[in-house]
């Protein structure tokens, strides 16, 4: 589902921003402020990026064979969206979404898990025949209209611009620059 900046606050137990860009201290000892401790600088978060990457396996738990890899790329976008909204609201701010493939499962979806389903193409899109797009847009262009409120832009990288749903994707990217 989608969650608002509330949401996520509440979910990661941090403090809203107050005015002119201070944490709030509302509550002390119960939540702390998001810079620190989920968003850093690059040059304070580089090198626990570079040894994660280094890092990175195989999936141990491998997707069958007839399904696709569950994707919930609108709701990470939405949750990011969220935590931007709480910490640097109406403050310059980006997000990247590096994108492998099309969003599978919740909000901003453009195809199931099953491959029996096949992704819509440039012909179900002309002739309207494409089911999932019309929720699928309405939900980006909800998350674009936050993002841009809150002063935030939304970069997309990926490989097959018309296999991992930046169709739908696309105003996020419009709107916020």
């Amino acid at each position: 589902k989608e969650y608002s900046a509330q949401r996520v606050q509440d979910l990661l137990a941090i403090a809203p921003v107050g005015r002119g860009g201070m944490q709030s201290q509302s509550q002390p000892g119960v939540r702390e402020p998001a810079v620190g401790r989920f968003l850093l600088p690059v040059s304070d978060c580089s090198f626990t990026v570079e040894s994660i990457l280094e890092e990175l396996q195989r999936d141990p738990w491998p997707t069958p064979s007839d399904q696709r890899s569950s994707r919930c790329t609108g709701v990470a976008l939405s949750v990011a969206v969220g935590l931007l909204e709480s910490a640097y609201s109406r403050q310059g701010a980006r997000i990247m979404c590096f994108i492998a493939g099309p969003a599978t499962v919740g909000p901003g979806l453009i195809v199931s898990n099953q491959k029996k389903e096949s992704i819509r193409s440039h012909t179900d899109l002309h002739k309207k025949a494409a089911p999932k797009y019309k929720d699928a847009i309405k939900f980006y262009q909800n998350i674009a209209e936050r993002a841009a409120t809150s002063c935030h832009i939304v970069d997309f990288f990926a490989c097959s611009l018309d296999q991992v749903g930046l169709l739908e994707m696309k105003v996020c990217a419009d709107k916020t620059g």
